[in-house]
């Protein structure tokens, strides 16, 4: 495998899954209703992850707000197989192109949204047929959390403003 896509297939590593783990730790996934679980213990479910989520947030001292960025790209990964089924019936030219690891303004002709997964190692950031993503961003996202979750783990929770009244 040549270097540039070892390179490409560790940057997609890394956002897909430490900042799609992050994500779903902070804010969980409303969990599917199982086939024979009545409505009243599956809403137990549905609150308790939603509450879990916060509890965790507030002992980070982190804002409800999630940056949309973790879960768009993981989910554009984990489900490539319906991403190109998208792209079958909706591109114009069919020009695949995959896996492109180079500077985003050094190729011409074909449409951006031909071209599946795109590693700019230049300024580290990841095209998905034509998304883009701050590859750089996300790591330094997931640094924060990690440096706020030991200093929880060191101190103890953040007090949320709120709460400290």
């Amino acid at each position: 495998m040549p270097s540039g896509v070892k390179l490409s297939c560790s940057a997609q590593s890394i956002a897909s899954s430490h900042a799609a783990v992050v994500s779903r730790l902070l804010w969980p996934s409303r969990p599917r209703k199982r086939r024979e679980e009545d409505r009243a213990s599956h809403d137990r479910r549905v609150a308790h992850a939603a509450n879990r989520g916060k509890q965790v947030r507030l002992a980070l001292g982190l804002v409800d707000e999630q940056p949309g960025d973790q879960r768009t790209l993981r989910n554009h990964l984990e489900h490539f197989d319906e991403r190109l089924d998208d792209w079958v019936l909706t591109s114009y030219r069919h020009t695949f192109i995959d896996r492109r690891v180079g500077p985003s303004n050094r190729m011409l002709g074909p449409e951006r949204c031909d071209i599946m997964r795109w590693f700019d190692q230049t300024d580290g950031s990841f095209r998905f047929r034509g998304e883009l993503f701050d590859l750089k961003a996300l790591a330094t996202w997931v640094k924060e959390i990690r440096g706020l979750a030991a200093q929880a783990r060191r101190y103890g929770a953040m007090t949320p403003p709120a709460a400290s009244r």
